[in-house]
């Protein structure tokens, strides 16, 4: 009898599972001589959203602590301002420790809680000027410079104000415009009187009084906006002695303008303002020139002579 040929069995290989399988081998080698420090791939640092150091032989590297996201001048460093959910630690940087700067901050307790003096970028080491004074409390108003206060405007309310940034000085002015009502008692009081007088009245409509009511003032950050929906008021810093002459003008319907700083250290310093005449003066020099004023009451009409300094002073 004979034997019944052997049947041949069936290859179970995949070349295309064999060259993936190759393929993920030869990649996990790569991985594990980048992350040894043994081969550098610098793709894998992007991929991973990490900073590329040079791995130098020899050289001691030390973490740098950075910012994990941006920071706005007055707030408090928190945890979640500095970790880095992606391996759930401290955002850090190796770098060479001759690399280190002196002024950076290293040690997250001598960074926590601290007040920003002024805004910071993602991805930024810590420094000591980075911080108000330690026991600063968070908030606008912990940026107010010494000898000055905080004084909150109105939006709106003072002409300019509104595209200064944090930190930019200025000075503020009051324009006060003479009123119709004076204008046209004065026209009634010189008619008929004095041609020129009346020419001059009506030379005054529009003419403002400038005023300087704070001097080298500055913009502080923006407030948080109101729950109400409405714009936040805008917060300043001014002298502690032009606090009353500000708010008083704040009330009054005086104009207010800001002049802003022109970036010129030198022209800053020596600026003088543009202060027009003040047509309240100029009003008493057109009545005062005249020889006689003519006063209505009622339907009365009586006249009042007037004594013309010159002719005062040369009795």
């Amino acid at each position: 009898m004979t034997p019944a040929p052997l049947r041949r069995r069936r290859s179970t290989f995949n070349p295309f599972l064999a060259g993936l399988l190759g393929l993920v081998a030869v990649v996990g080698i790569l991985l594990t001589l980048h992350f040894t420090e043994q081969l550098e791939l610098p793709f894998v640092d992007k991929v991973l959203g990490r900073e590329v150091q040079a791995a130098e032989v020899g050289v001691e590297r030390v973490p740098v602590l950075i910012t994990a996201r941006d920071l706005e001048p007055g707030q408090a460093v928190m945890r979640a301002d500095v970790w880095d959910p992606t391996v759930q630690n401290f955002k850090v940087v190796w770098m060479p420790r001759d690399s280190v700067k002196p002024e950076w901050i290293l040690r997250w307790g001598e960074i926590e809680g601290r007040v920003m003096a002024h805004a910071k970028l993602k991805d930024k080491a810590f420094k000591e000027s980075d911080f108000l004074p330690e026991g600063t409390r968070p908030g606008v108003a912990s940026l107010v410079p010494p000898g000055m206060r905080m004084v909150t405007i109105p939006h709106g309310r003072i002409h300019g104000l509104e595209t200064l940034n944090y930190q930019d000085r200025f000075d503020l002015v009051a324009q006060v415009k003479i009123s119709e009502e004076q204008i046209k008692a004065a026209q009634e009081a010189v008619e008929g009187l004095s041609p020129d007088a009346a020419i001059e009245l009506g030379r005054l409509r529009g003419d403002a009084k400038r005023m300087e009511v704070c001097r080298d003032a500055m913009r502080l950050p923006d407030l948080p906006a109101s729950g109400s929906g409405g714009k936040a008021p805008i917060a300043i810093a001014v002298a502690e002695n032009e606090v009353s002459l500000l708010l008083e003008a704040l009330k009054g319907k005086d104009d207010l303008d800001c002049i802003a700083y022109s970036g010129n250290d030198v022209a800053w310093a020596n600026r003088k303002l543009d202060v027009n005449y003040d047509p309240q003066q100029k009003l008493q020099e057109i009545l005062g020139s005249t020889r006689e004023i003519r006063i209505r009451e009622g339907g009365t009409t009586r006249t009042i002579r007037v004594n013309r300094y010159e002719e005062q002073s040369g009795n």
